[in-house]
């Protein structure tokens, strides 16, 4: 019970998307794990606050975090192959490698063990996105929203990604206008967004506060992070980018 508890506090912090509420919950797992090495599902969330590091960019090593992400979710599947999570995590890492096939089976077999899990329906509608599918990922994705009401600010972002590859793009703005604490890559999308709904005066504001918190920003680089199966939606996210004004 004592494990269990500190994994359940470790998911809170999560959620926070903060790098000492990070840093917390990497403590509380580790002590977890510690408590029961064998507790699958403490190896997994492990994993994806790890995770959470990597795409912040709060770790000195990020291609030896990602490595570790994936030891920690080879060591949950070994111990529990029937833990959403842990095929939920093993999706979004496979997706990280542009792998969609393997991340489809892994979301896929989540999805079964677990069809009313928010996290799980909301990267079901993420996936689909990036497989060029983003009408229907909208609408699993209001349905984790409809799941639970007191989601995580991220949901807004995933649903503001597929309305853009839509090309539903004054839905995306409404979506992107709810997260309270925007990083770079939220103003990179609003000013895509903007310069392709033809406010050329809010793109050239969103593209100006991309670089303000990531002065090295280029278009290049930051496709390279995105993970569309399809070309024309990767096109259509690099024009919108290049005509909010964004270096190439």
């Amino acid at each position: 019970m004592a494990a269990y508890e500190c994994v359940l506090a470790a998911k809170v912090l999560h959620h926070r998307s903060a790098r000492d509420d990070n840093a917390e919950a990497q403590r509380l797992l580790e002590r977890a794990i510690v408590l029961d090495p064998n507790y699958a599902h403490a190896h997994a969330w492990r994993a994806c606050v790890l995770g959470q590091t990597w795409v912040y960019s709060w770790c000195d090593d990020r291609d030896a975090t990602f490595a570790q992400v994936a030891a920690e979710l080879e060591i949950a599947l070994k111990l529990d192959d029937n833990d959403s999570d842990v095929h939920r995590i093993l999706a979004a890492l496979n997706l990280n490698r542009d792998d969609h096939d393997k991340a489809t089976f892994h979301q896929e077999r989540a999805l079964t063990l677990n069809p009313n899990y928010d996290l799980v329906v909301v990267q079901q509608g993420e996936l689909l996105t990036w497989l060029g599918r983003p009408e229907e990922g909208i609408d699993w994705i209001k349905r984790a929203m409809r799941l639970n009401p007191f989601h995580p600010e991220r949901f807004w972002s995933h649903l503001g990604r597929a309305c853009y590859c839509a090309e539903k793009y004054a839905d995306a703005a409404e979506a992107f206008s709810r997260i309270t604490r925007p990083d770079h890559t939220h103003h990179a999308f609003l000013a895509a967004t903007l310069a392709q709904m033809g406010n050329a005066v809010a793109a050239t504001a969103h593209a100006a506060e991309v670089l303000k918190r990531e002065p090295a920003f280029s278009v290049s680089a930051h496709l390279a992070t995105q993970h569309y199966k399809r070309e024309p939606d990767r096109a259509r996210y690099e024009a919108g980018l290049l005509k909010a004004g964004l270096p190439a």
